[in-house]
C-alpha cells in the first residue's frame, strides 16, 4: 500500500462551537471508558463473588454521567439530529439498530426485567453519543483528533503509573484492575497511533510513532498473550489485505472471507496431520489445557444456551444479575464470581439466542463490505477500520465485547463500523496536516 491516509467531508463555512462540542463528545466518551472509569472502579475485586453481586446494582454515577452526556449530545446536535434517520439507510447502521430493538423486546422474557431494561438503556445511550456526532458531524476529522489525544493522554499515563506502581505478580496493571485490561487497552491505543503517524504530517507525526511504541511496550509489560499477539498481527493482516486487494484489483470481502475459510482449514488439516488438538494450543499459549478455566465457562454457557436457544435469557440478563440468578445458584466452583464467559459469541447466544446471533453475523458482514468499498479510495482510515474488525472478532473469541457495557473493545468496533458510514470524502485534511 503506497498510502495510509484518509479524508474526510468538513464543513462549508466555519464551524460553530455547538459542532465542535458535538465533535469532542466521542473524546469525551473515550476519555471516560479508558481513564476516568477505572479509576472510579478501582476498588473491585475481579473474581470474586462480591464484585458479581455488586455488579447487579445500579451505578448512579454513572448513570448521571451517561444521561448528562446524551443530553449534551441532542443539545449540540440541534435540528442535524434529524439526519440519523437518513443514516439508517446504512446497512451496518441499522443491524447495530436492529439488535437494540431486540435486547429492549427481551426485556418482556427476561428473567430480571428490571435489570435488563436499565442495561439497555444505558447501552443505547452509549451507542447513540458515539453514533450521533459521527453520523451527523459535518467535521469528521476534528472527531478523529479528538480520539488520539484521547488515546495519546492514556499511554503516557499509563507509562507513569507503570513506573511508579509495582507489578502484580503475573504482569503490570497500570491504572487498571487487571494485566489483560491494560494489555488490550494499549493494543488498541497503539493501532490508533500508528494510523495517526501515517495519515499525520509534521511533528505530530513522530510523537504518534513514539507514543505507538510506548503502547507496545505496555502490552508487553502487561505479560498479556492475546493482546500482544493481537496488536501485531491484526494490523499486518488488514494490511496485508488491502494491499493484495488494491494490487490485484479483487474485492476485498470475497478475499477477507477466502482467507479466514482458507486459514480455518489450513488449521484443521495441520491439526490433524500432526495430531495438535485444542487442547495442545491451550498449553502452548497458556500452560494448561482448559484456557485458563475457559473449557469449564464454555461447557456452562453452553448448557445455558441450550434452555433457550432461539430468543435467549435476555439481554444482559444472564451474568452478573444478582443471588437469584442461575449462574449464582448452578454454575460450578469459579464460574458463578464470573460476569461473562470469555466468549462473546456465546454470550451474544445466551443473551438474544440465534435471532441476534444472526444479527451480529450480518453487522460483521456489511461492516467489512462498508470497509472494503472504503478502500478504494481511503486505504488508511479502511486499514483501521478493517484492523479493529479483526482485533474484535478474534479477541471475542476470549473475551466477551459485543454489545457490551461500554468496552474500550466494544467502542472500537462502533467507530469501525460508523467511520463508513459517516460523511462522504472530499478534500484530504488530514494530508495537509490540518486537525
Amino acid at each position: 500500500m503506497t498510502e495510509l491516509s484518509h479524508t474526510f467531508e468538513t464543513a462549508r463555512g466555519t464551524i460553530g462551537p455547538l459542532e465542535r462540542v458535538l465533535s469532542a463528545i466521542p473524546a469525551i466518551v473515550l476519555f471516560y471508558v479508558i481513564l476516568l472509569n477505572p479509576l472510579l472502579t478501582e476498588g473491585a475485586t475481579v473474581g470474586s463473588a462480591e464484585n458479581n453481586i455488586a455488579a447487579a446494582e445500579p451505578n448512579r454515577l454513572n448513570q448521571l454521567f451517561w444521561l448528562g452526556l446524551f443530553g449534551l449530545t441532542l443539545f449540540s446536535a440541534g435540528n442535524r439530529i434529524f439526519v440519523i434517520f437518513d443514516r439508517l439507510k446504512n446497512p451496518a447502521v441499522l443491524f447495530i439498530a436492529a439488535y437494540l430493538v431486540l435486547a429492549f423486546a427481551s426485556v418482556t422474557w427476561s428473567p430480571v426485567p428490571g435489570i435488563a431494561l436499565r442495561r439497555i438503556l444505558l447501552q443505547t445511550i452509549f451507542v447513540l453519543v458515539l453514533a450521533i456526532p459521527i453520523l451527523v458531524s459535518r467535521d469528521t476529522g476534528r472527531v478523529i483528533s479528538g480520539l488520539l489525544a484521547v488515546l495519546a493522554l492514556a499511554v503516557w499515563i499509563n507509562v507513569i503509573a507503570v513506573i511508579i506502581v509495582p507489578p502484580s505478580p503475573i504482569g503490570h496493571v497500570g491504572l487498571y484492575a487487571q494485566k489483560n485490561a491494560l494489555g488490550a487497552t494499549m493494543a488498541g491505543a497503539f493501532l490508533f497511533m500508528m494510523f495517526g503517524f501515517f495519515t499525520r504530517r509534521g511533528a505530530m507525526r513522530w510523537v504518534y510513532l513514539a507514543t505507538a511504541f510506548a503502547a507496545l511496550a505496555l502490552v508487553v509489560m502487561s505479560q498479556s498473550k492475546t493482546s500482544l499477539a493481537l496488536g501485531i498481527a491484526a494490523p499486518a493482516a488488514a494490511f496485508g489485505l488491502i494491499a493484495i486487494s488494491r494490487g490485484l484489483n479483487i474485492g476485498l470481502t470475497g478475499l477477507f472471507l477466502f482467507s479466514a475459510v482458507f486459514g480455518l482449514a489450513c488449521w484443521f488439516f495441520f491439526s490433524q496431520a500432526a495430531q495438535f488438538a485444542f487442547s495442545d494450543l491451550s498449553m502452548l499459549l497458556f500452560d494448561d489445557e482448559t484456557f485458563t478455566g475457559r473449557t469449564t465457562i464454555w461447557a456452562f454457557s453452553l448448557e445455558a444456551i441450550e434452555r433457550s436457544p432461539v430468543l435467549g435469557h435476555g439481554y444482559a440478563s444472564f451474568w452478573a444479575t444478582g443471588t437469584d440468578s442461575s449462574v449464582f445458584r448452578e454454575a460450578p466452583g469459579f464460574v458463578a464470581s464470573l460476569l461473562q464467559s470469555h466468549s462473546g459469541y456465546l454470550d451474544v447466544l445466551i443473551e438474544t439466542g440465534a435471532v441476534g446471533f444472526s444479527l451480529l453475523v450480518l453487522l460483521l458482514v456489511f461492516t467489512l463490505t462498508q470497509i472494503a468499498r472504503l478502500a478504494r479510495h481511503m486505504p488508511g482510515l479502511a486499514w483501521l477500520c478493517l484492523t479493529i474488525l479483526i482485533f474484535a472478532m478474534v479477541h471475542n473469541s476470549m473475551e466477551s465485547s459485543w454489545f457490551r457495557g461500554f468496552s474500550f473493545l466494544w467502542l472500537q468496533f462502533l467507530l469501525a463500523a460508523l467511520l463508513p458510514a459517516s460523511q462522504r470524502p472530499a478534500k484530504p485534511d488530514f494530508a495537509a496536516g490540518r486537525p
